[in-house]
């Protein structure tokens, strides 16, 4: 069961979609009586159970021990044993491990520990680690796929809605004032393309155990670039909401690659750094990927698709530049 922690993590991008097809059918009964404001309270209202998850989710075991709850700290590590298959016999903490009055160091202890921490503290260590571990090179291109794949993933977002309630490539002018205001066919169409993001990751999971990582990714992103090249040739309305459910489960494959990705490139050491990273990194796509719908559509809805074209483009030569094959291994 090695493969846990980078399921676990990769099906992050499960939650995506169906809280967006969540949100559509909220939408679909609330926005027409109610308005915006009643959608914003209902909204609230279904993310209310997540203060209830926080509070009975469970403490690290450091956390427990420091607290003196040993019992639970050990049931926690069995557990994640198990689920590594690297323990059978009951584990037991050595109880001494965080005593609230430790002996007093010496002075000459206590001048090492300052000038060890001094040397090796802070996030300066995490790139010492990369670098000894010759993974500078892969993490900038994992870093660079989120970027542009969080890119991604919000221009077709948040461009879908206006291309289903503006008439993409039509030619129809849309006054200012019905450029947010949707009906509820708008609201279906949104939800349906929500609906189908889920099973599309899960789908790219099962292949991508069977195929290989870099051949499954590097397949799903060829699927999403001909998609927005459909798009941006102006494909028939009747087949609008296939292309863009098509773009918008690539958008999700292209944000599950560098969470499955990081999960199996690094050694233990420097993983929980590196997703960091990524995660982190993510935000500038996020912050891009906006601006672009809102801006760069009031130019051309084309041009939107055309930026989007290239940010797949450029996921694709990450892949391609990554040489390792994984093969569902994690490096310890």
């Amino acid at each position: 069961k090695q493969w846990y922690q980078r399921r676990v993590r990769g099906l992050y991008s499960v939650g995506w979609g169906i809280g967006v097809f969540l949100t559509s059918v909220l939408a679909y009964y609330i926005v027409e009586p109610y308005g915006w404001r009643g959608l914003t309270v209902g909204t609230a209202i279904l993310f209310s159970p997540s203060i209830l998850l926080l509070a009975v989710m469970g403490e690290s075991p450091r956390h427990n021990a420091r607290k003196g709850k040993w019992e639970r700290a050990e049931r926690t590590i069995q557990r994640l044993c198990w689920l590594n298959c690297s323990a059978s016999n009951r584990i037991r903490l050595k109880r001494d491990s965080f005593d609230d009055e430790p002996e007093k160091e010496t002075n000459k202890d206590a001048e090492n520990d300052a000038e060890n921490d001094s040397e090796n503290a802070g996030l300066f260590d995490g790139f010492r680690l990369i670098r000894a571990t010759n993974r500078t090179r892969d993490m900038l291109l994992l870093c660079t796929m989120n970027i542009l794949a969080v890119l991604i993933y919000y221009n077709i977002a948040y461009s879908a809605p206006r291309f289903f309630n503006e008439g993409y490539c039509s030619g129809e002018v849309v006054p200012v004032e019905d450029t947010c205001v949707f009906k509820k066919n708008v609201l279906f169409e949104l939800g349906v393309v929500s609906l189908f993001e889920s099973p599309g990751i899960m789908f790219a999971a099962v292949v991508a155990e069977l195929a290989g990582r870099k051949i499954t990714f590097q397949v799903f992103t060829a699927i999403l670039f001909t998609s927005l090249t459909a798009l941006y040739f102006c494909v028939s309305p009747t087949f609008l909401l296939s292309f863009l459910t098509m773009s918008r489960i690539g958008a999700a494959q292209a944000i599950y690659y560098p969470i499955v990705l990081s999960s199996e490139y690094f050694p233990t050491q420097i993983r929980s750094f590196v997703l960091s990273c990524s995660v982190a990194s993510a935000r500038i796509g996020a912050f891009v990927g906006i601006a672009v719908s809102q801006f760069v559509y009031n130019v051309s809805p084309r041009l939107v698709v055309m930026v989007t074209q290239v940010a797949a483009l450029f996921v694709g030569v990450c892949l391609g530049v990554l040489k390792k094959e994984t093969a569902g291994q994690q490096i310890e």
